[in-house]
Order: structure tokens, then C-alpha cells, then sequence
């Protein structure tokens, strides 16, 4: 269980608080889906004690993470946004070492190493050095050694970024499969990633938490708010925020709290769900984000964010 207990969270004192007397408590694999700025590389990070400025209780199974982290860093395994590698080593001598920072032999982590590079399908570049690779490559040897580490939580930062379609599905299935042996919070920007545990999907907004249940009725929020208009009618005007272009010259998406005109009502998906209930959101928040924002540029800014941290609270470098 990850605990978050009247939280304030900021990288510097006096700073902007990303999060201000925020609770959560996750008990099973989740997603936290939310655009750049939402807070979700902060909460990850702050289960590993990085975030400087924290007012408040995180707990990782029962323990609390205290300013050092020194729980967090026991208990669970992180996968940050970016791929922090080491580019004069191989992938086999990275994934070795990585699993030898728990004291584990050589051999052993050799043959760990080996099965890690076969589920991810890189055996073939396992003699290749890191900056060799391709920025797809080097996400998928990032992901395989966060998963060496036999820890109670997996924290799991933007998995897809680089990853063409075809990866992206691999590297899901097997965080799929890893939360049958241990706890896994994925935080993404990409609703189509969201798939991978639908028990669950927090939505997370300037801090906040904007919805939180089931995948399915992610989209359900978004029922009766979803039109169809002709290509030319009004309220599809290119600085209307609240449309897409339907593919086909189909005529234009429109999320609305009523019917306009000539309108068609459509079926939600999850992606209409997640862009109307953060919509929804920054409407009540106001301000020049809530006049700015579209359907199109959320997708555009929901990027991944990145904060620096060591795998495994320790960092591999070229020779160690």
C-alpha cells in the first residue's frame, strides 16, 4: 500500500507547492493519467524522498518514507521519465550490474540479466554499448532492469516514451503481468496506455484529483457531452478549444455540456472521458490555461515528465 497523508510537496522552500494538503492511498496497481503539470513525476518521486520540501505523511507499505526515503528506496523500484544510461556500457554489462547493487552474486546476475533481456526481446543487442541504441532500445533496457529488483512496488514513469506501437504493447503486457507478483503505479499522459489496469485510473490535475474509478466510466463522464457537427456549422471554428477534426472529413468532435445544434450525439471513449473531465476542470479553475487549452493540445503537451533520480536509489556509471 502507498500512503500519502496531507501532503504538501515543493522542490524548494517557499516554492510553488505542487501538491498542498493532498491524501491518496493506492492498495493495487494504478494508473495515474494527467497532462504535463499535473503531479505525477512529483509523487512518484516523493515515495523515493527526492522532493526536497515535504510537510506531511507518505507511507510505502505501513512505513513511512521520512525525508531521506530510506523506505521508499528499500521497498520499491523506479523507472523514471528519462533514460538515465550509462552509454560505455553494454546493455548485458548495465542490466548485470544493476542487479548486483542488492548484493546479489555475479553469476547470478548474469543469468537474471540474460531472462530479463529474453522477456524484453533484447537479446540481440545485449553486446551493443548504450549509446548505440535507439531511444526506444534504451526505454525498454531502462524498464528491464527497474523490474530486476524483487521489490514490493514498481513506480513507473511514462513506460511508453520513444516506444513504437508494437513495443508499447510489449512493455505493458509485461507490466500487466508484474502486477500479479507485486504493486505497480503507472504514471502516464498517454490514455492509450491506461489499459493496462483498468481496476483503477486516478486523474490528476494541478495537484488534485479530478477522477478517480473504474477505466470504463472514465468515459461513461463524458456521456451526453460528446457531439458530431457538420464541418461548417458553428461552435467548430478553429478557435473553438472545446473540438477536434474527425478523421475523413467526418465533421468536427465537440465536447459541450448541452446539445448544440444540428448535432449528433456520440458514444464516449476513454480518451473523450479523460479530455471532458479535465476540461471540466480547468473551466473551474479559470485563468489563461482554461482559455487556451483543447482537446488537440492536451494531447500535444501530454508528454512525459521527468525528474532525475538513480534506479534503485544508487546510480551505474561507465566502469562502477
Amino acid at each position: 500500500m502507498l500512503e500519502w497523508e496531507g501532503v504538501s510537496l515543493a522542490y524548494r522552500p517557499g516554492g510553488h507547492k505542487i501538491f498542498e494538503e493532498f491524501s491518496l492511498t493506492v492498495e493495487d496497481s494504478t494508473v495515474l493519467l494527467g497532462p504535463t503539470g499535473s503531479g505525477k513525476s512529483t509523487l512518484l518521486a516523493s515515495v523515493l524522498g527526492i522532493v526536497p520540501e515535504v510537510d506531511g505523511i507518505i507511507r510505502i507499505g505501513g512505513r513511512p518514507v521520512g525525508r531521506g526515503g530510506a523506505a521508499g528506496r528499500q521497498w520499491a523500484s523506479y523507472l523514471p521519465g528519462a533514460n538515465l544510461l550509462p552509454p560505455a556500457l553494454t546493455v548485458s554489462e548495465y542490466l548485470t550490474e544493476v542487479g548486483r547493487l542488492d548484493g546479489t552474486s555475479l553469476a547470478s546476475a548474469r543469468r537474471h540479466a540474460q531472462s530479463m533481456a529474453e522477456r524484453f526481446e533484447l537479446t540481440g543487442e545485449l553486446g551493443l554499448h548504450i549509446r548505440r541504441l535507439s531511444d526506444g532500445i534504451k526505454r525498454k533496457t531502462m524498464i528491464a532492469a527497474a523490474l530486476l529488483k524483487p521489490s514490493e512496488w514498481l513506480l513507473v514513469d511514462e513506460p511508453t516514451a520513444g516506444l513504437d506501437p508494437e513495443e508499447q504493447r510489449l512493455v505493458l503486457t509485461l507490466l500487466q503481468a508484474e502486477s500479479h507478483h507485486r504493486g505497480v503505479l503507472v504514471a502516464t499522459g498517454q490514455v492509450d496506455d491506461t489499459w493496462v489496469f483498468t481496476d483503477r485510473e486516478i486523474l490528476l490535475h494541478s495537484g488534485r484529483v479530478i477522477f478517480d474509478g473504474p477505466r470504463p466510466r472514465l468515459a461513461e463522464a463524458a456521456r451526453g457531452h460528446v457531439f458530431r457537427l457538420p464541418p461548417n456549422e458553428p461552435g467548430g471554428e478553429p478557435n473553438d478549444r472545446w473540438w477536434q477534426p474527425l478523421p475523413g472529413r467526418q465533421g468536427i468532435k465537440a465536447y459541450r455540456p448541452e446539445s448544440p445544434p444540428l448535432a449528433v450525439a456520440i458514444n464516449p471513449t476513454v480518451e473523450d472521458g479523460y479530455f471532458w473531465t479535465l476540461l471540466q476542470a480547468e473551466s473551474e479553475l479559470g485563468g489563461d490555461r482554461a482559455g487556451t487549452t483543447s482537446p488537440a493540445s492536451l494531447a500535444q503537451e501530454a508528454g512525459p515528465t521527468t525528474v532525475d533520480l538513480p534506479l534503485h536509489g544508487k546510480q551505474v556509471s561507465d566502469g562502477q
